[in-house]
């Protein structure tokens, strides 16, 4: 992670001070939760998950409807790996096959542009919109498998390309891939849910799908597997933290406490955060290795030589009290890059000033402006909570910044409490979410146990 030096680094936080970054974004959710409008929006999102529901059925290609195109695909690849067939071509044309699963929202469309919201509601809504359908055409399970074989095609040469096997080390995440395809499909067919999960009324959510702690790991191990697909160049493992020993490759360490089973959560206000970060740490891993001209992970694994400092990153759920449980993500100090935050800060407090905390916007100008030492005056926390401000990616030049500002909006909706900052002993980023056992548990509740988690010292 880069080093920013920090003149003015004040212990305790003035009261005087405006809201921090992570605060001022929690409130914007927490308004348009209690705005006037939430009826209507929250209509608006389950009109939306009802049509895209209705493309089940639908044509949208030649004489097939999505649901016959989806059998296809889902067919191709299991038959493809129980034949043990990893032809090159034959992967090739299977990840050709092109289709999508549509939903105009119409309805939504009409709301955000409606006289009736101000422009805080309407940015939000028009975002949330994008954020509900947030790279649909990335992580569909066709995409992940045209992503996967163009890394392996990327390799060899053009011509020879279409003659080679898929290497022996790379199968294997097609091989993984093909176990969880049908339950992969799922999630992704849920994401119209977000939105509308979001709205929910209270007594809702009970009956929204829902994720015990005993199916969280498994649904990190798919998420996580179909993004080294994705990302197949970095060549990410997928493992429990402590099962491989030393880390000799990139890799995704999971290590939920089992007494978290009887956790039950909905799916969807859960499961983005858990997809975001994943995404994210194997997103700016590849980028940075295309960036840097060297040859990337895979090829490294591919040549049988040792990757140079790995990055991982560990997912972990455990217990804080009987009522309170945390999700803590971290990496290895590969994560997100503070001197990376500051351009898009600028952006914004030109083009939406009402999403980035004051404190924040006043720095970015002033550093826009030709003062180097701007944001000396900003705690690095709060540096580090800007990951959260609309349209702020992480680590990258080519994020939308959506992925963190939308995941925190499901957390809001549930109560949870987030801290990040750096890990002393590996200098890698960590969020800590502190989150209800169950739906009966309150916000103040949660919020009680995380003053008094983050003052222990056990939480570091």
């Amino acid at each position: 992670m880069a080093r920013v030096e920090l003149a003015n680094y004040p212990g305790q936080r003035p009261a005087r001070l405006p809201l921090s970054p992570l605060a001022h974004v929690r409130q914007g959710f927490e308004r348009i939760l209690t705005s006037p409008n939430r009826e209507i929006f929250r209509t608006a999102f389950m009109q939306m998950e009802s049509e895209s529901r209705e493309w089940e059925d639908r044509t949208i290609g030649p004489e097939k409807t999505y649901k016959e195109y989806k059998r296809g695909l889902v067919n191709d690849v299991q038959r493809a790996v129980a034949e043990n067939d990893h032809r090159l071509l034959t992967w090739l044309n299977i990840s050709e096959v092109n289709y999508v699963r549509y939903s105009e929202g119409a309805m939504i469309d009409e709301i955000s542009k409606s006289s009736r919201l101000d422009r805080t509601e309407r940015v939000f809504i028009d975002h949330l919109l994008i954020y509900t359908g947030h790279e649909t055409t990335h992580i569909a399970p066709r995409a992940i498998l045209s992503y996967g074989v163009n890394n392996i095609t990327a390799i060899f040469p053009i011509r020879e390309s279409m003659n080679n096997d898929i290497p022996s080390k790379a199968w294997q995440f097609f091989k993984r891939f093909a176990e969880y395809i049908n339950d992969y499909h799922d999630y992704f067919e849920r994401q119209t849910a977000i939105g509308a999960a979001f709205f929910a009324r209270d007594s809702e959510l009970p009956g929204l799908p829902a994720i015990s702690g005993s199916e969280l790991p498994a649904f990190i191990d798919m998420v996580a597997d179909a993004f080294a697909l994705r990302f197949l160049s970095a060549y990410f493992a997928v493992s429990p933290k402590g099962a491989a020993g030393k880390i000799e490759q990139n890799a995704i360490l999971i290590d939920i406490d089992p007494g978290l089973g009887r956790m039950r959560l909905p799916l969807m206000l859960v499961a983005p955060k858990i997809a975001c970060d994943v995404k994210n740490i194997m997103r700016i891993t590849a980028e940075s290795e295309m960036r840097s001209g060297k040859p990337t992970s895979l090829k490294i694994a591919l040549d049988d030589k040792p990757i140079d400092k790995p990055v991982s990153f560990t997912i972990s759920g455990r217990k804080v009290t009987d009522k309170v449980w945390e999700l803590r993500l971290s990496d290895n100090g590969k994560g997100i890059l503070v001197g990376e935050l500051f351009r898009p800060i600028v952006y914004l407090s030109h083009n939406f000033p009402e999403a980035v905390s004051p404190a924040l916007r006043n720095a970015a100008l002033k550093w826009e402006a030709g003062d180097p030492f701007a944001f000396n005056n900003i705690p690095l926390g709060d540096l580090l909570e800007a990951v959260f401000q609309l349209g702020v990616s992480t680590g990258t030049t080519r994020g939308r910044g959506m992925g963190l500002w939308g995941s925190m909006a499901m957390l809001t909706r549930l109560g949870a409490q987030i801290k990040v900052g750096v890990t002393p002993t590996t200098a890698g980023f960590y969020q800590s979410i502190l989150l209800p056992m169950d739906l009966s548990v309150s916000a103040a509740e949660v919020k009680s146990a995380a003053d008094r988690f983050w003052q222990s010292k056990s939480f570091i």
